[in-house]
């Protein structure tokens, strides 16, 4: 019930700014090499590495100061990412917001883009709030920005293609071949994986990594077919690795029954750092596809599109291959289905046992 009211309330706070805020009159700036530009993007993992595309295009090729506002929850994507100036924390409170506010505008941003696809009121605040020349995606709340772009349709463009119309309005001639995430796991992370892989993989045979967790219950596939992937995978001249987040180390433990290294570290750089060293992976999340994407890692993901048409997360730079269900979560998809797509695709790229 509260949740009900508070998302009211929201509602009505951003139907009254959109009342009282007229269009913003700021001339689209003269662009030049060293112009600050702010990105915005809150929320989730995935959500800033698709955006770390356009980041880079800002600044290699336009060779923009990047400035960006992320929250607590997804900053570090940005913190180590060479093509960024400076990463500002959102935090929540009414004097934050105030004091934030404030920053941003003495900052003399020449174009501040918003990058969320759907409308955030935390954001529409934000924006209705800076005195500069404001861009956004048109989805209902245009009044608040300079101006808008209507994205390209959701259900035949990866999200990254419509991040780039950004890009593109502001007339930057990139490589479109070239583009991809970017992530540069720390080099501590980089020779902590390398020391344990030397270990578990000393003759530096193809590494398969099988990621179990995908931040809901919903997309844990169960143990069952886990070990049954396993078995599948004895066939092949691969070591194969199981790669769970804490909470799904006591599963995963289970699944590798000592057949296999579980790799389970809280830390999400050395989470990519794993990653970048495989051969192949398979995941049902789209935080360690888009990781795949970053490193060009041959991919085989298991989705739920449940109610959405939206095109799917796949990796935008890497081989791939889906086993996607309409249903809310992989309660009926079967061994046997995945297995039909999955043996196929990975003979493309591992050896079988002779």
């Amino acid at each position: 019930m509260l949740k009900q009211i508070e998302i009211l309330l929201r509602h009505f706070l951003l139907k009254t700014l959109l009342l009282f805020s007229g269009a913003k009159k700021n001339l689209k700036p003269d662009l030049k090499k060293g112009s600050k530009i702010l990105i915005i993007r809150l929320n989730r993992i995935g959500d800033a590495l698709v955006t770390t595309p356009l980041i880079k295009i800002l600044s290699e090729t336009g060779g923009f100061e990047i400035f960006v506002l992320a929250d607590k929850k997804n900053k570090f994507i940005f913190e180590n990412n060479p093509f960024v100036h400076e990463v500002i924390e959102f935090k929540k409170g009414l004097s934050a917001f105030f004091n934030l506010v404030q920053y941003l505008n003495s900052l003399n941003f020449e174009i501040v883009i918003d990058a969320h696809p759907d409308v955030s009121t935390t954001v529409s605040f934000i924006v209705a709030s800076l005195k500069t020349f404001t861009l956004g995606f048109t989805k209902g709340n245009e009044k608040i920005y300079s101006e808008t772009i209507t994205p390209l349709p959701k259900e035949k463009h990866h999200i990254i293609e419509r991040l780039l119309q950004f890009a593109d309005y502001l007339h930057l001639n990139y490589i479109t071949e070239s583009v991809n995430v970017v992530y540069k796991p720390k080099e501590k992370s980089i020779e902590s994986v390398r020391k344990e892989l030397k270990t578990i993989n000393p003759e530096n045979k193809f590494l398969l990594g099988i990621n179990i967790s995908a931040g809901s219950e919903a997309r844990f596939w169960g143990i069952e077919n886990y070990v049954k992937l396993l078995d599948l995978l004895s066939d092949f001249e691969v070591v194969p690795v199981i790669l769970s987040s804490p909470q799904d180390a006591e599963k995963a433990k289970i699944i590798a029954q000592n057949r296999c290294y579980v790799f389970n570290s809280p830390d999400f750089d050395s989470f990519a750092a794993m990653i970048s060293f495989l051969d192949f992976l398979f995941t049902p999340d789209t935080s360690a596809v888009h990781l795949a994407s970053a490193f060009e890692i041959p991919m085989f993901g298991i989705y739920v599109k449940y109610n959405t048409t939206e095109k799917e997360w796949y990796p935008y730079r890497s081989e791939y291959e889906l086993v996607v269900t309409t249903e809310p979560n992989f309660k009926n998809l079967t061994f046997e289905t995945v297995k039909e797509k999955f043996l196929p695709f990975l003979s493309k790229f591992a050896e079988r046992k002779s």
